[in-house]
């Protein structure tokens, strides 16, 4: 009985346990410690692995292994897609810093990304050598042939939706369709990728753009947006090297360890942090290790933006921003190796801890306890990795360059491209809308910068007997230009326009039968059911449907315009002045169609009485119920056409 209560099988001489007995494993003890280590070091771990403090600290945020599971998570929510983040359960602070959250701008597709639950913060569209000669491309109406070839081609920010039928001749469709960068070398162009090659919308800034935004007077109210040009602060940094240098003290716990006969816990070492040295190397000799380095720039329109629903108030436009280095391909393949490593060696040291003797477990953990606690040193001694802004001074559209306005009208375009990918109605609602600057230029040269009424006499309107006696007009539509677009003008001019009628506002260019002249029209559009089966308008019975209310589709809805006529007594158009009263002779010709573009339509003339009827009957199921309404959607939407029509004659050479 003595014998088997003598002692334990797994210890030795002196009574103590082995650090092999099943009872106690030192190895497991230290998951504990690790989590204390991850606790108190996660700030420093995440905001370092996501490059917040440039490719100088990147070796130390792999340095410990306390916090490699922070580590490997942040080089993972970096390489994903933005959108996809916050589905993987990978947002954070810091990577919301280093990379901010941007979409690219798609108007084939609704935004259904983070759209429906927050507000954009700006749009931007990528700037580089060729854009200014892109922009002037866009901005000539007529390229003569000798000059097409030499053309750079047309910018993917201008393009938003399918060129229009009949609006451009094939060389513009061409030009408008094909991709618009032009690399100037390999790397550069490899580099890149398409991260800087697309307009993208912001939900949320990276930290140079919300210092360089800091830097900036918003606009008041309803005042004009000023355009700001870039100011680099041209103070160099210093200590980037410094650091990387320093991280080469890891060495020596590799060197202990090797000559404790530690092998395997030498190469987990190695592993887990060689990878990241050698990349940063790599990473500071190609140039690439902090925000301003040769990867391009930014144009960003960024404030309270205007939106479907909200007019939008102050904003900022900010040109030449330097791009974003963390979204290159070189920044995307440390964090691929940077996450590889991490894992492999946060699993291998785990496996590998249980077997080593204590002595060298103890080394090991005061190595990773000391490597922590730098490594929160260098985190607050290292500066950030954005470029240094200085205040920038703002531009009135007045005294502002050619040069300047194109791109600030370039990022209006974008804006305008934004609204369509969360407007309520549906982005298939939006494709037949300009949304592209060299189309809309070219059209509005062809109206002769005019804007107009459609002309009425005895040649062209005539009687119909079908559904009793009725005027009808026959027109061919060119172009049209919707809310989106004249919303963005108005609020970069600063107009003080009501966004509720903004909503239903429109521009037509059109043409009247016999006759080769093209109009410019302001006019009013409204987005109404249809029956899927037939196409006829469904009536529901006497509903007035509030703007803003989403549709099903684009088989079950449908535009219906208003375009207003000019009468023969120059005095008594069909848009009075504000506060004053229709004249009951107005008149209006009234198209209808999901597409109405490069087509020839039979338009209805209908009267002030013949509107009145039609709108209070409700069969529309729109939120209009009197004529007043729409004479004001049109007097809004000439004013805004005013302000759109100013911004691109100011842009074009003399």
């Amino acid at each position: 009985m003595a014998s088997t209560l003598s002692s334990p099988a797994f210890t030795n001489a002196t009574g103590i346990p082995e650090a092999n007995a099943p009872g106690y494993r030192v190895g497991v003890g230290l998951i504990e410690v690790s989590a204390l280590g991850a606790m108190i070091g996660t700030t420093s771990v995440e905001a370092l692995a996501s490059g917040n403090k440039a490719a100088a600290g990147l070796p130390w945020a792999s340095m410990s292994m306390f916090g490699s599971v922070y580590c490997a998570k942040a080089a993972i929510a970096c390489l994903v897609p933005d959108w996809s983040r916050e589905t993987l359960g990978l947002t954070s602070t810091f990577v919301d810093a280093s990379l901010g959250l941007n979409i690219a701008i798609n108007t084939k597709v609704n935004a259904k990304q983070r759209a429906a639950a927050q507000i954009a913060s700006g749009v931007w569209v990528p700037y580089h050598a060729d854009s200014d000669k892109q922009l002037e491309a866009a901005f000539t109406p007529y390229p003569t042939p000798s000059s097409r070839d030499s053309i750079p081609v047309s910018s993917s920010s201008f393009i938003a939706s399918s060129v229009l039928s009949g609006s451009i001749d094939s060389y513009e469709r061409d030009r408008c369709c094909r991709t618009s960068f032009i690399p100037t070398t390999f790397f550069k162009s490899w580099n890149l990728g398409s991260a800087f090659r697309e307009p993208h919308v912001a939900y949320a800034f990276d930290q140079s753009t919300t210092i360089t935004l800091a830097r900036v007077m918003p606009s008041e109210g309803h005042e004009a947006i000023q355009v700001h040009p870039y100011n680099r602060d041209p103070t160099p940094v210093r200590n980037d090297w410094l650091a990387i240098a320093g991280s080469l003290v890891k060495l020596l716990e590799m060197a202990v360890l090797y000559h404790a006969r530690a092998k395997k816990l030498w190469w987990v070492t190695a592993i887990s942090w060689a990878p990241a040295y050698c990349s940063t190397i790599i990473l500071q000799i190609s140039g690439v290790g902090r925000d301003g380095s040769d990867v391009g720039e930014i144009d960003l329109i960024a404030g309270e933006l205007p939106s479907p629903i909200h007019s939008g108030r102050s904003g900022r436009i900010i040109l030449g921003i330097p791009g974003n280095i963390h979204r290159s391909r070189i920044w995307k393949f440390h964090w691929c190796l940077q996450a590889v490593s991490c894992l492999i060696g946060m699993i291998a040291v785990f496996i590998c801890l249980p077997s080593q003797k204590d002595w060298v477990v103890y080394i090991w953990v005061a190595f990773q306890a000391l490597w922590m606690f730098l490594r929160m040193f260098i985190y607050s001694w290292l500066e950030s990795s954005g470029p240094r802004s200085a205040m920038m001074t703002g531009q009135s559209w007045g005294v502002s360059s050619l040069a300047t306005r194109r791109r600030a009208i370039q990022l209006v375009f974008t804006l305008a491209n934004q609204q369509v990918t969360i407007h309520p109605r549906g982005v298939y609602s939006y494709q037949d809308d300009l949304l592209t600057i060299s189309a809309l230029i070219k059209l509005w040269h062809d109206a002769q910068w005019s804007l107009d009424y459609l002309p009425v006499d005895s040649a062209i309107c005539f009687a119909k007997s079908s559904d009793g006696p009725q005027d009808y007009l026959f027109i061919q539509v060119l172009g049209v230009v919707g809310d989106t677009l004249l919303r963005s003008a108005s609020w970069l001019k600063g107009l003080a326009l009501s966004n509720a009628e903004l909503y239903d506002s429109a521009l037509i260019f059109v043409k009247v039968a016999n006759s080769s002249h093209i109009y410019c029209v302001p006019c009013a559009r409204v987005l109404h059911r249809v029956s899927p089966a037939t196409g006829d308008t469904e009536t529901v019975g006497g509903m007035f449907e509030a703007r803003g209310v989403s549709n099903t589709g684009p088989t079950s809805v449908s535009w219906k315009y208003w375009i207003p006529l000019k009468l023969p007594s120059s005095e008594n158009h069909s848009v009075p002045a504000s506060g004053s009263k229709i004249n009951q002779s107005a008149r209006w010709a009234e198209i209808g169609g999901i597409r109405v573009t490069g087509k020839t339509h039979e338009a209805l003339i209908r009267n002030w009485d013949g509107l009145h009827n039609h709108l209070q009957g409700g069969v529309l199921n729109i939120g209009l119920s009197q004529v007043e309404e729409v004479a004001g959607i049109i007097r809004t939407a000439r004013k805004a056409t005013k302000g759109l029509r100013e911004l691109l004659r100011s842009a074009q050479a003399d």
